[in-house]
């Protein structure tokens, strides 16, 4: 069993305190407070994205910013599916899936909050619990939660030009599939009382690399001297996932190494 660290990040939706796990996840949740702009690195399973998504509730609950936005390149996984029919929200649905069901860990939908024993018993919105009683204040101080996906906003990248992400908890993901043009158009969104997390993982680029350096690399390299600005790295000790991953990311970094080596011996 996996100890966990520090003071809750947040509670679930069943009041369950969130934690770090790992020390590299302590110093993430750190930094998030610290910057204004974070960058995070690191590979699958670290917990990246989810704490980054724990500490943008956090902030919500508490009134520190109107609304959390959050934005991933649309850059599929080595499969093309082609035209996704339909509205913008469902065209971008399956790239944003692993940010709701984080989200859907933390936070009650209002079918949740409201449905009750499935007997019309749920709180119906006029002041009343459903019984015709007037709501307790332990009911009243559940209803936030019910209008809570009203301050999520899904942003897609590629209508992000020319907007200003004012008074919001933004959190940039899978960035390392965004180009140098991408990111420097992402950065200067930021307006003011904005917090942003951009998380990747630099060793799972879906970019076409003989064509396109990836920004999320290139915007660390250009930008470590601002100071408002923070660098995380987790590394394989930090992955919580499951155990094996750590072995299977090992496994390639060490093939890849190995490729490497090969592709640059001398032939001569």
């Amino acid at each position: 069993m996996i100890k966990e660290l520090g003071n809750p990040i947040v509670y679930d939706k069943y009041g369950k305190p969130i934690r770090a796990k790992t020390h590299g996840q302590l110093k993430l949740i750190e930094a998030i407070d610290k910057y204004d702009i974070l960058f995070v690195n690191g590979p699958a399973g670290c917990g990246k994205t989810f704490l980054s998504i724990c500490k943008a509730i956090a902030y919500l609950r508490e009134n520190k910013f109107e609304k959390l936005i959050v934005t991933r390149p649309a850059v599929e996984s080595g499969e093309n599916l082609g035209f996704l029919p339909g509205s913008l929200d469902e065209k971008i649905a399956p790239y944003m899936k692993p940010i709701f069901d984080s989200i859907n860990k933390l936070v009650k939908s209002s079918s949740e909050i409201g449905s009750g024993n499935g007997n019309g018993n749920g709180n119906n919105g006029n002041g009343n619990n459903g019984n015709g009683k007037k709501k307790t204040k332990k009911e009243k101080e559940k209803e936030p939660e019910e209008d809570f996906y009203k301050r999520i906003e899904i942003f897609p990248l590629a209508y992000m030009r020319g907007s200003t992400l004012d008074n919001a908890f933004v959190i940039s993901d899978e960035s390392q599939n965004m180009d140098k043009s991408q990111m420097q158009m992402f950065l200067t969104r930021i307006g003011a009382n904005c917090k942003v997390v951009i998380t990747g993982d630099a060793s799972q680029s879906d970019l076409d690399r003989s064509r396109t350096k990836s920004g999320f690399k290139h915007a660390q390299d250009i930008l470590k001297d601002i100071k408002q600005i923070g660098f995380i790295t987790l590394t394989e000790d930090d992955i919580v996932r499951h155990k094996v991953i750590k072995q299977i990311i090992m496994c390639y970094q060490k093939d890849n190494y190995s490729q490497h080596v090969q592709s640059n011996k001398d032939p001569y």
